[in-house]
């Protein structure tokens, strides 16, 4: 086992030791508490008979050791987070450049058009967030239905390029956007 795995092992027992900590004491608390203040000053008096060096150096060392815990988990999630972002921009983009070869295309049909979507859609299962991903099985299910209106599959897909902006840190787009893309697209010919 790595000592990343162990770190966050650590934590998480460290987390449910204040969790649980936390309810017991204010369940138990409220009725309990002067009983439990006895319990925690009798768990002190060891530290009564130590120096006050010793005492300082043992808080010390529990705080650097939780601190440290603390920075190696965070810096796990920012790595993460990162490895990521990384992985869904490739995939954003590599969407967003179907969309304009359709664009371009204007109706013409394009060959690798269905291959290149599945590989987007492979991608977007790993590394996409929750909300992109829902926001574009909702889109995929509109224009693979040819009952739904172009006005609500331009409207999804608005959606689903603002989730992906939000993922990659940019925000949302506003409304209409996409529309007003194929519109301005449409005009240059």
């Amino acid at each position: 086992m790595n000592s990343e795995k162990i770190g966050n092992i650590i934590g998480v027992i460290f987390a449910w030791i204040i969790i649980i900590g936390a309810l017991v004491i204010t369940g138990l608390g409220i009725y309990h508490f002067p009983d439990i203040l006895k319990w925690f000053i009798n768990l002190l008096k060891p530290l009564k008979s130590l120096d006050a060096v010793i005492i300082v150096a043992i808080i010390g060392a529990v705080t650097t050791f939780v601190a440290n815990l603390l920075s190696k988990r965070s810096d796990h999630k920012f790595e993460l987070r990162k490895y990521l972002a990384g992985k869904r921009q490739e995939s954003y983009e590599d969407f967003l450049k179907i969309f304009f070869d359709i664009l371009e295309a204007e109706g013409q049909e394009i060959d690798d058009v269905p291959n290149r979507l599945n590989q987007f859609k492979q991608t977007l299962l790993l590394y996409g967030s929750k909300r992109t991903y829902k926001s574009f099985v909702k889109y995929w299910k509109a224009i693979t239905d040819s009952t739904v209106a172009s006005e609500i599959q331009i409207d999804l897909m608005e959606k689903v390029v603002s989730e992906m902006r939000r993922d990659a840190g940019a925000g949302g787009v506003r409304k209409n956007l996409i529309s007003n893309i194929i519109i301005n697209n449409s005009k240059k010919n």
